[in-house]
């Protein structure tokens, strides 16, 4: 959205903004393509280039408008990848120097465990938890934490 409103004259903004809120709160694929249609048909001198942007990129947009619609509000922003990556940095500033790569993916691993149970879903459904790097300590590791007492 902020793409298409960079290419929009000043004058137009507002409307733009509307019409683009108005094509991504459609239900459907099919449906916030007609609504595209549609606005790209009356502003179709005004913004040209606005206009040019949104119909280069409407099918990477509403990409998310295959997923279930509980999980589109949040699939459609970056927000809680970009929040995500500020974690591990955050993190990865204390360790400074990892001795390996497997140290770094359980670090990574760690945090998508934690956010993944913080979710409501238990750890050890999740699939990194279930994965091992291949060494034989995680095998081993893995091994004892899963045996019956």
């Amino acid at each position: 959205m902020r793409n298409v409103l960079s290419y929009t004259p000043a004058r137009h903004k507002a409307a733009v903004g509307e019409g683009l809120k108005r094509i991504f709160r459609a239900k459907t694929a099919a449906e916030a393509c007609e609504r595209c249609a549609e606005f790209a048909a009356t502003m179709e001198g005004k913004a040209t280039k606005a206009i040019a942007c949104l119909e280069n990129g409407i099918e990477d947009a509403l990409a998310v408008m295959a997923l279930l619609a509980k999980y589109r509000r949040r699939m459609k922003s970056t927000n809680m990848q970009e929040r995500f990556i500020q974690e591990v940095r955050r993190r990865e500033r204390v360790v400074r120097i990892f001795p390996n790569e497997d140290s770094a993916l359980r670090l990574v691993g760690a945090l998508l465990a934690e956010r993944s149970t913080r979710n409501g879903r238990s750890a050890a459904t999740s699939t990194w938890a279930s994965s091992t790097s291949g060494s034989p300590n995680d095998r081993r590791m893995n091994h004892r934490t899963t045996r019956p007492k």
